[in-house]
C-alpha cells in the first residue's frame, strides 16, 4: 500500500475542458503530449497527434511509469491511510480543490480482536485490516472484540479510539 501511494504520480482526468487548459506545472510528459494535440490545427494531423501521444501515455501507464486515479479513489486512499503521517495527496493531486476535497476526520471501525502487548497496552485489530495500539497503559474494559469504534483526530496529531459503550476514550496510534 505504502509503495503504492509513493508511486502516484498522475491524476487522470478526461474531458475537452481539460484538453484546452496548460498543463501544470510537473505534469508528466506523456500527458503533456496529449493535451498539446489540442493545439493543432489541422483536423487530420490532430487526430494523428491524439493517437500517437495517447497510444505513448497508454505504454507508460501499462509499465507503470504513470498511475491514475480518481477522486473517488483519493478518497478511499485518505480513508484507509487514515492515523498514518503521509504528504498530503493534494499536493501530488493539484486539480483536486479544497472545497471537493472531504477532509478526513474519523474513521468507524469494527474491532475483530483485542490484546495486549509485551508493556500492558490494549491492541485493537480491526475488521478491515487495521491495528491501533494504545499509547498510555489504560483498561479498555469498555472496547470489546466485535463493537463498533470511532477513531478520531485529536489534539497535536494524535488520535482517541472511543467505544460505542460510553466510557472515556482511549489514545491510540495506528501500526498497520
Amino acid at each position: 500500500m505504502m509503495r503504492w501511494l509513493a508511486g502516484i504520480v498522475v491524476f487522470l482526468f478526461c474531458g475537452t475542458a481539460l484538453a484546452q487548459t496548460p498543463p501544470a506545472a510537473g505534469t508528466p510528459e506523456a500527458l503533456s503530449r496529449v493535451y498539446g494535440c489540442a493545439n493543432v490545427a489541422d483536423n487530420q494531423e490532430r487526430l494523428a497527434c491524439y493517437d500517437s501521444a495517447v497510444g505513448r501515455l497508454a505504454q507508460e501507464e501499462r509499465e507503470g511509469r504513470i498511475v491514475s486515479v480518481d477522486r473517488e479513489q483519493v478518497a478511499t486512499i485518505e480513508r484507509e491511510s487514515f492515523g498514518f503521517s503521509l504528504p498530503s495527496l493534494s499536493g501530488i493531486l493539484p486539480r483536486v480543490r479544497d472545497e471537493q476535497r472531504e477532509e478526513v476526520d474519523n474513521i468507524q471501525m469494527q474491532i475483530e480482536r483485542v490484546a495486549r502487548d509485551a508493556y500492558g497496552r490494549a491492541r485493537f485489530e480491526m475488521t478491515n485490516g487495521q491495528t491501533w495500539t494504545q499509547s498510555e497503559i489504560r483498561s479498555p474494559s469498555n472496547v470489546r472484540a466485535g463493537d463498533t469504534v470511532t477513531v478520531r483526530r485529536a489534539a497535536m496529531g494524535s488520535f482517541m479510539l472511543v467505544g460505542s459503550r460510553g466510557g472515556p476514550a482511549h489514545r491510540v496510534r495506528r501500526e498497520e
